[in-house]
């Protein structure tokens, strides 16, 4: 009986450590906030790949699936990633964040990122057991749904895309 207790003991102890080590959903959303902010004012990579009316850098990982005249679906491991440009908004608009706004439920976390010279805002929506995660900057927003494990590396690989992106048109 005595080894019983020693083994639940042992391993209570290792469920408290292990469940101390993780990051809260509150944290994790912060991370990706600041994240984005970094990605944002720091220099931009240079556009890699050519759309009529938009250039833009595509990291490596990223495979193209679809292309239309302002948007580009992009894959990486099973995930889709949606960028949406409209040229005709420059990046103070508040366009995409009104229109997000106003889907936005009590259990979302909707954030203005200051960034000098953009309107850049974060936005995270519980869908099932993924999320709903939107970066966008003035015109620009790139959507895709993951994990809460994902969203800090995710968001800054977003963030990257969208702070590239050059109106040719």
């Amino acid at each position: 009986m005595k080894h019983y207790y020693r083994t639940v003991l042992v391993l209570l102890s290792i469920f408290v450590i292990l469940s101390g080590c993780n990051k809260s959903k509150q944290e994790t959303i912060q991370d990706a906030n600041e994240g984005v902010k970094d990605v944002l004012i720091s220099k931009k990579k240079d556009p890699n790949t050519s759309m009529p009316r938009f250039e833009y850098y595509k990291p490596n990982r990223l495979e193209i699936t679809n292309k239309g005249v302002n948007s580009v679906v992009f894959s990486k491991d099973g995930e889709a990633y949606i960028l949406f440009v409209n040229p005709k908004e420059g990046p103070m608009s508040r366009l995409n964040y009104n229109a997000d706004q106003k889907d936005k439920s009590d259990k979302d976390s909707l954030e203005k990122i200051p960034v000098k010279n953009k309107f850049v805002y974060l936005m995270i929506k519980p869908n099932k057991k993924q999320y709903e995660v939107i970066v966008g900057v003035g015109g620009m927003k790139i959507t895709a749904k993951m994990s809460l494990d994902d969203l800090d590396d995710n968001v800054k690989m977003m963030a990257e895309i969208l702070h590239s992106v050059d109106i040719t048109k």
